[in-house]
């Protein structure tokens, strides 16, 4: 694990801690991508700090309802499903203001989110938070700051998975809706597995534990995403 980043300037002893900086890092990858998909770039870039703000407030609101904790938006911990919904949200609110198709703007945005998914995971494997469940597998690893037990590593995962989501979708043509609803589909899918790996003391279980909340929000995602593929084939 590596939390922290330790720069020296000068005289001066600089702190980075590795998981806003890997938040920064996929803000801007994510934005990049966007505009660079996007059928209206200009319109993009400028929808682009309302969604991030939009997607971290709503991580940051879940992970501060579930968990507690200090409710300082800046103050740590971000829930990923709380995320999506604010940005989900707010995409489908802009496109009425701008008379925008929804299809289009989440077409752009969709691939962009999961690229920046899929770094912030990175982040969460620096910092050593979300780590998967104790396991003997080869591969596992001990997270110092938890126990003395291998772990799956559950953020490298989610991370590779999400890469190769984005690389599914980037090669995904037809109607407009489409990627979106495939990236959907398989970020859901993805996150409901993965959280029979995770360890029961990382998230929220319900139902005495036959669920969680994540896999909750995931399943709404699968099926969401699946109504909307097959709305977009009937049509097509």
């Amino acid at each position: 694990m590596w939390p922290a980043l330790h720069v020296h300037v000068g005289g001066a002893h600089v702190v980075l801690s590795t998981h806003p900086l890997a938040v920064c890092v996929a803000v801007l990858a994510g934005s990049v991508l966007a505009a660079r998909r996007a059928a209206r770039p200009g319109l993009v870039l400028a929808l682009t700090p309302l969604v991030v703000v939009a997607g971290l407030g709503g991580s940051r609101a879940l992970f501060w309802l579930l968990r507690g904790g200090s409710a300082d938006p800046l103050g740590g911990g971000l829930a990923s499903m709380g995320g999506l919904a604010a940005g989900l949200a707010t995409i489908v609110a802009a496109a009425r203001a701008t008379h925008a198709a929804p299809a289009a703007l989440l077409d752009a945005f969709a691939p962009a989110a999961v690229l920046a998914l899929g770094i912030g995971r990175l982040g969460c494997f620096l910092a050593g938070c979300c780590y998967g469940a104790p396991s003997d597998a080869p591969w596992a690893l001990v997270f110092p700051g938890v126990d003395a037990q291998p772990r799956h590593p559950l953020q490298l995962y989610s991370a590779f998975a999400d890469f190769a989501l984005v690389a599914v979708a980037l090669r995904t043509s037809g109607p407009p809706g489409r990627v979106a609803a495939r990236c959907a589909l398989g970020l859901g899918v993805v996150r409901a597995a993965l959280e029979l790996l995770r360890d029961a003391g990382t998230t929220n279980p319900l139902a005495h534990g036959w669920v969680t909340l994540p896999q909750v929000g995931a399943l709404v995602l699968v099926a969401g995403a699946a109504w909307a593929l097959r709305r977009r084939d009937a049509a097509s």
